[in-house]
């Protein structure tokens, strides 16, 4: 990644994260592009933000996140559309995995807002689902 110096030097921007003498004290929203099957980049940032259309499915993160990388996935729900049904993609290396408190996503009201939260696992190689709050 590069960095570009902004001010004197103590402020820096790297990919979607502002840093003030080395400390991150902003991370912006990566949009997602909407679509049956949704594709998320993992080197682009930890907070993916989807407006959904339409059901559908989120497939493995690409790119090797670090270790301990947290995600959040923000999605909302046009309001004037029937209730949506939402999957994470399980079933190979690097993709979702729930454990027994969440064991999966459920269908979606219109008109709100749901958040996702996981956590990358790198002895698994998984995005463990450590959240799922909905309906704001």
């Amino acid at each position: 990644s590069t960095i570009t110096r902004v001010s004197s030097g103590d402020i820096a921007i790297e990919g979607n994260t502002i840093f003030r003498a080395g400390t991150r004290i902003l991370e912006n929203e990566v949009v997602l592009t909407g679509a049956t099957t949704v594709a998320l980049d993992a080197l682009l940032g930890n907070t993916f933000k989807l407006t959904s259309s339409g059901n559908f499915s989120i497939q493995a993160p690409t790119n090797k996140p670090a270790s301990g990388q947290v995600q959040k996935i923000v999605i909302a729900h046009e309001a004037s559309l029937a209730d949506r049904t939402l999957t994470l993609h399980t079933s190979t290396a690097g993709s979702f995995r729930f454990g027994t408190d969440i064991t999966a996503l459920t269908a979606t009201s219109c008109g709100v807002y749901d958040y996702i939260g996981c956590i990358y696992n790198d002895a698994d190689d998984r995005w463990d689902v450590v959240s799922y709050i909905k309906g704001f």
